[in-house]
């Protein structure tokens, strides 16, 4: 399996399941620290990028095959909105913007100039949004 098919598999299993449904990390329910959230699978798994085209792989077809196994991993199909902060990068060409105005109760910043990684290099003004993000978080 590719490096990416297993980054995408992490994010999809991990950062979703975790954070968006069980709350059980305290910062998880008020704030979404994983790059560009993916909230809608079925929307993002119709996209042409690299990352996109493998999820039917992934999940084990497309939505139509396997509508509940997509609607599992979609938070914004899940109908439960939980206070949280979406950063999510105008620029990013992996996951669409669209994906962070999917989310029912989420506050979204859209981050200028943003891609997909920046929120993870400490180089950039995303990354310092994030660290601001989460100073809020820790110190309500």
């Amino acid at each position: 399996m590719p490096a990416y098919e297993l980054i995408l598999l992490g994010d999809l299993l991990i950062f979703n399941t975790l954070e968006f449904w069980t709350g059980s990390n305290p910062l998880a329910a008020n704030i979404e620290t994983d790059g560009d959230p993916i909230t809608d699978l079925a929307a993002y798994g119709a996209g042409h990028n690299d990352c996109q085209a493998v999820t039917p792989r992934l999940v084990g077809g497309g939505p139509s095959d396997h509508p509940e196994r997509y609607a599992q991993a979609s938070p914004a199909e899940l109908g439960v909105a939980i206070p949280a902060v979406l950063l999510q990068g105008d620029q990013d060409a992996i996951v669409p913007p669209s994906q962070a105005k999917s989310l029912p109760g989420a506050r979204v910043r859209l981050i200028r100039g943003a891609g997909h990684f920046d929120l993870i290099h400490p180089s950039t003004a995303a990354f310092d949004i994030l660290l601001t993000e989460l100073e809020k978080v820790m110190n309500p």
